[in-house]
């Protein structure tokens, strides 16, 4: 049996209204399970916040300081729910799934 790992990384591409720029965010089924295991702590807060802070810190580590500061809170609510969405369209795993 011969298993390649790191072939078909699935991502979320970010397009920049009225700019040029563009992200690729990967999706949770391209992530490591240590990632897993951190988001599977955070959806444990009833009040949600860790999981906003989460996201925050995750979209911020694969974008630019600029894109984060010009999001709204309804921007990143938006982000969120797009990425869940194909994450589990894409691999089927839902968050706090591992």
């Amino acid at each position: 049996m011969s298993v390649t790992i790191g072939n078909g990384r699935k991502y979320l591409e970010i397009r920049v209204a009225n700019s040029d720029e563009v992200y690729q965010v990967p999706l949770l089924g391209s992530l490591p399970i240590t990632v897993h295991q951190e988001l599977a702590k955070v959806n444990n807060d009833p009040s949600g916040d860790a999981a906003t802070e989460w996201f925050l810190k995750f979209f911020s580590d694969h974008t630019s300081a600029d894109f984060i500061n010009s999001l709204t809170l309804d921007d990143l609510k938006t982000l969120m729910r797009a990425w869940k969405e194909e994450s589990e369209e894409a691999s089927g795993v839902t968050m706090g799934e591992s």
